[in-house]
């Protein structure tokens, strides 16, 4: 016997639940709507469609919830912090070496030092508006440096609450820097506005983390040699080749020992780590990094092209906060916030 057409419309409406849910209760659900119906009636009622799309919506919402607190996301949450705890802290170590070259080559003083040298990858030289502040041009990223490097330590020893906690004191400390060194080159400043936000997505990831594995745990054997080898990748040019007066061919370029190679490296972790861990784990790695790589690009583009005769570092610096806080801040609001919900409206679906 072929079903009534307000049977296949009711049974249209409940293709909005999740297959498992469908699979279980779907014949009674069309058994109860179909009885209360009127005789003759060819539509489900307003009332009934909205009520069934809502509990619909509201139950698949509740099962990704839980598949969003699932060990899987964990996973990926502890390794992305982990890795961009390493980026950051390997960066402030760069940067932290750099000053004290530039400071050692002036015997400690501050003629010639190029005015960003402790601010690696700032894009621009120069000595003005230094003053006496050799000091704090290295204490700043060596600060960093050190709290940066802690987080990660912390998380490769499996201590996962104080992973956490470090990890929002250098979110702190990183946002410190902002104030610093605007103070000292209010333009340059502007190319570190990302940072800040990515330290507290990392912040972020290691609470999302905490009942989860360590990184290297997840990673296994192979994968935590490979991220182990990143590492000494970027160190090992900031220690040693970047020093080298010997000029390197073209293969063994600054971008191939500082970015390409850590980053192929770091991949290679990646994959190492098991089959559901690898794509959740690019995809928040990926959510990450667009706002700053945008803020970078618009920031080279308007400053290096000398684009910004007349324009006041205040407002560069408000247009580089904007690009690179906002995707990041929906991206956060939207992952904690709607996780949240989630739940919630998980449970009046199953309720």
């Amino acid at each position: 016997m072929s079903a009534s057409p307000l049977e296949r419309r009711y049974r249209r409406l409940l293709r909005v639940y999740p297959a498992g849910h469908r699979a279980a209760y779907e014949e009674e659900m069309v058994g109860v709507l179909m009885s209360g119906a009127a005789p003759g009636r060819r539509f489900p009622s307003p009332a009934d469609a909205v009520d069934l799309l809502g509990a619909g919506l509201t139950a698949r919402l509740g099962w990704s919830a839980r598949a969003l607190r699932g060990p899987g996301w964990r996973d990926a949450a502890t390794l992305t912090g982990f890795a961009l705890a390493l980026m950051l802290a390997t960066d402030a170590i760069d940067a932290f070496v750099d000053g004290l070259r530039a400071w050692l080559s002036t015997g400690g003083g501050t003629d010639g030092w190029p005015a960003m040298s402790a601010g690696r990858g700032l894009g621009v030289s120069g000595g003005d508006g230094l003053g006496a502040g050799g000091g704090l041009l290295i204490a700043e990223p060596g600060i960093r440096a050190l709290a940066w490097s802690a987080v990660a330590v912390a998380a490769v020893a499996g201590l996962r609450r104080v992973t956490a906690v470090l990890a929002g004191v250098a979110a702190l400390a990183q946002i410190g820097t902002i104030a610093f060194w605007a103070g000292v080159a209010p333009w340059q400043s502007v190319r570190l506005t990302w940072t800040p936000a990515v330290a507290v997505l990392v912040f972020g990831a290691f609470l999302a983390a905490a009942p989860g594995r360590p990184p290297l745990r997840v990673l296994g054997r192979s994968g935590s040699w490979l991220a182990g080898a990143a590492v000494v990748a970027v160190l090992g040019w900031t220690l040693v080749l970047a020093d080298l007066s010997i000029p390197l061919p073209a293969p063994l370029s600054a971008e191939m020992f500082d970015f390409w190679l850590p980053l192929g490296l770091g991949a290679a972790a990646v994959t190492c780590a098991p089959r559901g861990v690898r794509s959740r784990c690019a995809a928040l790695f990926a959510a990450v990094v667009v706002g700053p790589l945008t803020m970078l690009a618009w920031w080279d583009a308007l400053v290096l092209d000398e684009a910004t005769a007349g324009v006041a570092p205040g407002r560069v610096t408000a247009g580089a906060l904007a690009l690179t806080l906002v995707p990041l801040a929906a991206l956060t609001l939207g992952v904690v916030g709607g996780w949240g919900r989630a739940g919630r409206f998980g449970e009046w679906g199953r309720g």
